[in-house]
This record gives structure tokens, sequence and C-alpha cells, in this order.
């Protein structure tokens, strides 16, 4: 019996130093995998930094290689227009400088809030549509009145600078308004593309004062 208890005894001592040395080994494998794994998350790090680098560097170089392709932005410089009022001269009120390949009507529309500012007091001047009238290209422009003065149906009451009282009367200030504007629009020393006529409306209306009459047919260059 005695012996039974010392074989006995001796498998289990056997038994637990196995599981102890097998813990052990497991221990040391797994304190190993641990730095191997810590290793392989710092080198995906330093993998994405590099990457990281590499996209800058990559759209660096295209931006740099898309500056050396483009070709240089041409500008041109058009005129606006005022009219001296006792020669009725036209003379030059200001420059535009713009792109070259800007829509045609976005060109206009740089001269039309250059010629509000300078010569018209900021009244607005809309362009509203360029089309094809018999094979030529004629651009409609809008004159409309400021804000303060939208929906004034008595001419007594409009506020400060307005079309009506300010720029339609008399011979001489409707001569001054109408050559001003198809000057400035017509642009007839500019030899690049351009449009060919130009009619104007007031308040989205063909014009009917006295001293402007000729402002609703088109005119040509």
């Amino acid at each position: 019996m005695k012996r039974k208890t010392i074989k006995i005894s001796a498998v289990i001592i056997g038994l637990v130093l196995t599981l102890n040395g097998c813990a052990s080994k497991l221990k040391t494998e797994n304190s190993s995998l641990s730095d191997e794994l810590s290793e392989l998350k710092q080198k995906n790090v330093e993998l994405t930094q590099q990457v990281e680098t590499l996209k800058k560097n990559e759209e660096e170089l295209k931006n740099k290689l898309n500056s050396l392709t483009q070709a240089p932005k041409e500008e041109i410089e058009l005129t606006v227009f005022n009219v001296n009022d006792l020669t009725l001269n036209k003379e030059a009120a200001a420059k535009v400088t713009m792109d070259k390949n800007l829509p045609l009507k976005d060109k206009l529309s740089l001269v039309a809030k250059k010629l509000s500012e300078k010569v018209f007091g900021n009244l607005p001047i809309e362009v509203v549509s360029i089309e094809n009238v018999g094979n030529k290209k004629v651009a409609t422009i809008n004159l409309k009145e400021s804000a303060e003065n939208q929906g004034v149906k008595d001419n007594s009451k409009l506020k400060g600078e307005n079309w009506i009282a300010s720029r339609f009367q008399g011979s001489t200030g409707g001569a001054v308004t109408a050559k001003s504007l198809t000057e400035t629009f017509l642009q007839k020393d500019y030899k690049g593309e351009w449009i060919d006529g130009v009619r104007f409306y007031y308040e989205n209306k063909p014009i009917q004062f006295q001293h402007v009459e000729g402002l609703s047919e088109i005119i040509y260059r």
C-alpha cells in the first residue's frame, strides 16, 4: 500500500514538474511573441508614416509638374468710358483687366460692374444674355434701379442716384448716358472675340424714355 502511495506521489510530482515546465515554456514563448508583436506594431507605425510622406511628396511633385506644364494665363485690358458733357466725346474712365479665356458673358459682366462703379454711381447693370441675331452676337443689358428705389412709381420720390431722373433726363444727360453705355459695351477698339451688337432694357422692359429711346434698339459695332 505504501509503495502504491509512493508511486502515485511520484507520478503526481512528475506531472506537476512537467506542467510547471510547460507553463514556464509557454510564458517564455508568450513573452517572445509579445516582443515580436510590439516590434511589428512599431514597424507598422513607421511604414504608415513613410507612406504618408511618400503621398505628400507625390502631391508636391504633381503640383510642380502642373505648374510647369500649365500655360501661362493670358490677360486682356478693356476700357470703361465716360462722356464729356460739353463735347460729347468719350473719355476713358477706368481699365478692366481680365483673363482672356473667360466666357464672353463673364467678360461683359466685369465690364458692367466697373462701369456701374466708375460712371453710374453703382446703379445695377445686369448682363442678361448673349443671343445670335442674324448670325451676329447681340448682348441684352438690363438697367435696374437701386434696391431703395425698387417699386417706386412716382419719379419725384426716387432717392439718390437713379436712372430715370439722374441719367435719362435732358438731351445732354441722355446723350451722355447712351454713349457711355454703348461705347463701353461695344469696345470698338478691341480686336479679340467680342459681341457684334448691344441693346438695353430698363427694369426688364424695352427703354421708352425720350432722350435715350435709341437704347432699346440693337446698336452694332
